[in-house]
């Protein structure tokens, strides 16, 4: 549930999460919660959540480039 927050925190106010540096994108956040990492996409209309991981572990390497289809 606290997790679900912390997406709805980051949907207010997408670009208050910083940037994930795996990526180095723009467009490409987190947001913490424990040892939990939320990371998501921002776009013109909207935030995906792209994948929730423990912080622990290693970067989903499923999550490489996202396509930029805006």
């Amino acid at each position: 549930m606290r997790l679900i927050l912390v997406a709805e925190k980051a949907a207010i106010a997408p670009l208050a999460g910083r940037r994930v540096p795996e990526l180095a994108r723009e467009d490409v956040r987190d947001a913490l919660l424990g040892t939990y990492r939320i990371v998501y996409r921002v776009t013109d209309e909207r935030v995906e959540v792209l994948t929730v991981f423990e912080g622990h572990r290693l970067f989903p390497t499923d999550i490489a480039q996202p396509e930029d289809d805006s």
